[in-house]
């Protein structure tokens, strides 16, 4: 807001989106350090910034080149005291974050590199930074794996199905994002595995198991089974206890259809119904 002069958000987010790439987004000539006291979001390193509409309960999107931080530390100290259920659920985030950049269709080698090993770090020191907050190890792998995982998310392009569900829930049930990411990942693994295909073996190596012998769909099954074991381990519920009644499971269709970051690579109306299904199940 320094950067581009303006006193008010929304003027530069008409329609709750502001895609400032280059040349329309300029240097901010601000210096801009930054401190995570998460491990999960990848502020300090992303160039998308969420802001929420709380009058039309809308997650908008502000994409601008120079929104990552000129410097960031990435402090184990500063994440020691956010307690268990935070520490799980932003590490959730980070690993939505991993998948959506293994699964997008504008993936790479190189972004699958930081992905894979964003998600082994995940696997093995999430569990570990839930249940001691005060290992720092596990906090400081933490910080990485969330910090690779937003890299690699932010290079493969606006294909977020996860994402497009997790933003309409927050926005529309005020549910927390990181939550809503964890209990999303297997869902949207189960319902609309064909967004999963192409990543199989890419897939398999990040959650650790081999990929031979087995048939795509059974990979993509076994994957989201490995995120539901790390729901266990770390405490999360595997569905959303809200009560949804007819009215609000139509109210979050519409939500999740016409959601900011669902624009660019809509999801199918059936998988839309299904996950909302299994999700609030």
């Amino acid at each position: 807001m320094l950067g581009m002069g303006i006193t008010d958000i929304t003027e530069i987010m008409p329609g709750n989106i502001g895609p400032y790439m280059r040349p329309m987004g300029k240097p901010l000539n601000i210096p801009h350090i930054a401190v995570p006291t998460t491990a999960g979001t990848g502020s300090e390193s992303s160039p998308i910034a969420v802001i929420y509409n709380a009058e039309a309960k809308i997650k908008g999107d502000l994409l601008h080149p120079y929104l990552p931080a000129d410097y960031a530390f990435l402090d184990p100290d500063y994440t020691v005291g956010l307690p268990p259920k935070m520490t799980a659920f932003t590490g959730f985030d980070a690993l939505s974050h991993a998948v959506e950049a293994i699964s997008s269709p504008g993936a790479n080698c190189m972004i699958d590199a930081i992905a894979v090993q964003s998600v082994k770090l995940i696997l093995k020191y999430l569990p570990i930074a839930v249940a001691d907050g005060k290992n720092l190890e596990a906090r400081t792998k933490m910080l990485v794996a969330s910090n690779m995982a937003i890299m690699a998310f932010s290079m493969s392009g606006l294909f977020y199905p996860i994402h497009n569900v997790a933003h309409a829930v927050g926005g529309q049930l005020r549910i927390a994002h990181g939550e809503a990411n964890a209990v999303l990942i297997p869902i949207l693994m189960d319902q609309y595995p064909k967004h999963y295909l192409n990543c199989v073996e890419v897939l398999a190596d990040a959650f650790g198991f081999h990929s031979h012998d087995k048939t795509a769909e059974e990979i993509i099954a076994q994957a989201a089974e490995r995120v539901r074991d790390l729901q266990k381990k770390c405490g999360i519920g595997q569905n959303f206890t809200q009560s949804m009644d007819e009215g609000t499971t139509e109210l979050m269709y519409w939500a999740i259809k016409f959601d900011p970051a669902g624009l660019f690579y809509p999801l199918p109306d059936d998988v839309i119904r299904a996950v909302l299904k299994a999700a609030f199940a």
